[in-house]
């Protein structure tokens, strides 16, 4: 588990995946909680409803791309909260507890 923790961290280390919301991403030993990936959701959650949408070659039906683009804000919601923010605030804990121990 920490290898795979490890590597998901070292994937949101790097500038590109945070592009172009650098400024929302926190700093290692603070948490990424629902605000920030609320905030990163209008973005990344448009991009993959725009995917949905583009896969599904449904351009003529406003409804339709409404509700792909709604899902594509949930899924990437979800996903976000239940891999990389958690994987990031589990080393946030790790990264607290030894501020702890040093003092």
């Amino acid at each position: 588990m920490n290898k795979l923790v490890d590597f998901m961290n070292r994937l949101t280390d790097m500038d590109g995946g945070w592009w172009p919301l650098l400024k929302l991403r926190p700093a290692k030993d603070e948490y990424i909680d629902n605000l920030v990936v609320l905030k990163t959701t209008p973005f990344f959650g448009t991009v993959i409803g725009l995917s949905f949408i583009i896969i599904s070659s449904e351009y003529n039906n406003l409804i339709q791309i409404l509700i792909k683009l709604a899902l594509g804000w949930l899924l990437f919601f979800i996903a976000q909260r239940l891999t990389f923010a958690l994987a990031w605030n589990i080393r946030a804990d790790k990264l607290k507890a030894a501020t702890t121990e040093d003092d």
